[in-house]
């Protein structure tokens, strides 16, 4: 029987699968309140699709049975029982970090860092909006008007725009040429509305970065916010990095699959 902690909401990005099994002499499943099993068994606790809102990652790990703030560092994790039972407790994040908020670095860095300390007992699951990050550094590198829709169209996805098109748009309404509008902030614009459905995410980072460097928001340039994003993903600690290197596509506890995608029949 799956647990009702197994959510499937997106297709994962990646082919290859980690499987990551553990023997447990009960699993406890928390849901809304009720728990199953009994308190002296293991728990799982599971957090999913955060997409960078830093109020609804606190609410969730608040309302978790499983972790907590630590009291030390009030932006790591720790399990939150200590318990004989406690010490087999396990964590998985359901992927899709990343995205619609200002809290992407800040919710990925806890989870990498809870993940670094606890390698056997934490798992983090890859989603679309974690993967798709990987393209930016190629995609940023470009300097064509004229290219292919990067990824490939799907039920419910906004409609297309190509790239020329949207520069050009800029171009119309700064009164400049579509030359001069063709430059790696722009091209991110482009990539993040209209290709990866994070219209918001740009702006989000500039309050995350002005929060993390305690700077007002004026004070970050879009060249600063670009640079980031693409050094997250190209720097050796840089957080989209980080997080797929720690990241999987699935892991398989007791006799429940956690994926962040669905699993065709």
């Amino acid at each position: 029987m799956l647990a009702p902690a197994l959510f499937l909401r997106h297709t994962a990005s990646r082919s290859c699968l980690t499987a990551f099994k553990t023997t447990l002499k009960g699993i406890a499943v928390t849901t809304r309140g009720r728990r199953a099993f009994h308190s002296m068994s293991p728990l799982i606790g599971f957090i999913t699709d955060t997409e960078g809102n830093f109020d609804y990652w606190k609410r969730s790990v608040d309302l978790s049975r499983v972790v907590q703030f630590s009291d030390e560092h009030p932006d790591q994790l720790q399990f939150r029982r200590s318990d004989d039972a406690g010490k087999e407790d396990i964590f998985v994040f359901g992927g899709d970090a990343f995205d619609q908020g200002p809290g992407d670095v800040r919710i990925a860095k806890a989870l990498v860092n809870f993940k670094k300390k606890y390698p056997d007992r934490v798992i983090l699951l890859v989603g679309n909006r974690d993967v798709n990050k990987i393209r930016l550094t190629a995609e940023l590198g470009e300097d064509a008007l004229d290219i292919p829709q990067p990824v490939p169209t799907y039920p419910r996805a906004p409609p297309h725009v190509e790239y020329r098109d949207f520069v050009q748009k800029v171009a119309s309404q700064r009164g400049t040429t579509v030359d001069d509008e063709n430059t790696r902030t722009n091209r991110l614009h482009w990539i993040l509305e209209h290709t990866m459905s994070a219209k918001a995410a740009f702006e989000s980072r500039r309050k995350e970065l002005s929060i993390l460097h305690k700077v007002p928001e004026a004070g970050i340039s879009d060249e600063d916010v670009t640079q980031h994003f693409l050094d997250s993903v190209w720097q050796e600690d840089g957080i989209y990095l980080q997080y797929l290197q720690h990241g999987q596509v699935a892991a398989l506890i007791g006799n429940t699959l956690f994926v962040h995608g669905g699993v065709p029949p």
